[in-house]
């Protein structure tokens, strides 16, 4: 039921920015302010509402709603304005790992979604006073706020200011499911499994499985952006 609180919230809070956010005159970065003002909006709603708590671990603040929202707030821009949609995807992508990051380390400071247990005196190993064993454990917030936050917005950083990568539409909204997929499995070998799903079979987290679609998703992303010619080639250039 929260979790459907909080998706609705989230979608609510992008379909009211709708109203008047778009006309046949937008233009692109309009379009980007406009998603990522629905993204803040939404996720203020759903810091609204309370955290649940059980034995085992507090459940954090959802992304769910907003993220669906920003997705018909960016089809509905496109359609509107006749923008590219990938273009506008490509834009968002670019600032998403910051959001990321700041979700995680919130997810640290609140002793959510903490780590699995250490042995060995390891050097990083925590006690969270959120944990009912009160085992040292990993900080892996801090891990996936490097890996999804940092690395991933250097990676994007790079792609678009070095290799021009928002002249192929799709290609940094692909870079970034693949970079995130990684990301994120890698991530998920240091931290507890949600409580209430638990390992998956084969020994697989749900945010191990929800991965593997995205980087499949990214990598067509890429090889189609790829497989086209830049914004721009096909244009001869008019001396000065």
């Amino acid at each position: 039921v929260r979790h459907l609180i909080l998706d609705s919230a989230g979608v609510a809070y992008a379909f009211e920015g709708l109203s008047g956010a778009s006309d046949p005159g937008s233009s692109l970065p309009d379009a980007v302010l406009n998603r990522l003002n629905d993204i803040l909006r939404g996720q203020l709603a759903e810091f609204r509402l309370p955290v649940i708590e059980d034995q085992h671990a507090h459940v954090p603040i959802e992304l769910d709603g907003g993220v669906i929202g920003v997705w018909i707030g960016i089809t509905w821009d496109a359609w509107c304005g006749g923008l590219n949609w990938l273009g506008i995807t490509d834009y968002i992508a670019v600032n998403v790992p910051l959001a990321y990051m700041l979700g995680w380390l919130a997810n640290f400071v609140n002793g959510e979604l903490y780590g699995r247990p250490v042995e060995g005196g390891f050097p990083l190993a925590m006690i969270f006073p959120t944990d009912p064993d009160q085992l040292p454990r990993h900080p892996s917030q801090l891990y996936e706020a490097f890996l999804e936050g940092v690395v991933l917005f250097l990676v994007l950083l790079v792609a678009t200011w070095l290799f021009r990568s928002l002249r192929r539409p799709g290609l940094t909204a692909g870079l970034f499911a693949v970079g995130y997929g990684v990301a994120r499995i890698i991530g998920e070998q240091f931290r507890m499994p949600d409580a209430q799903i638990g390992f998956l079979p084969g020994g697989l987290t749900m945010g191990m499985a929800l991965s593997i679609p995205m980087i499949v998703v990214g990598a067509w992303a890429i090889w189609r952006a790829l497989s086209r010619p830049r914004i721009g080639d096909e244009t001869p250039t008019t001396p000065q």
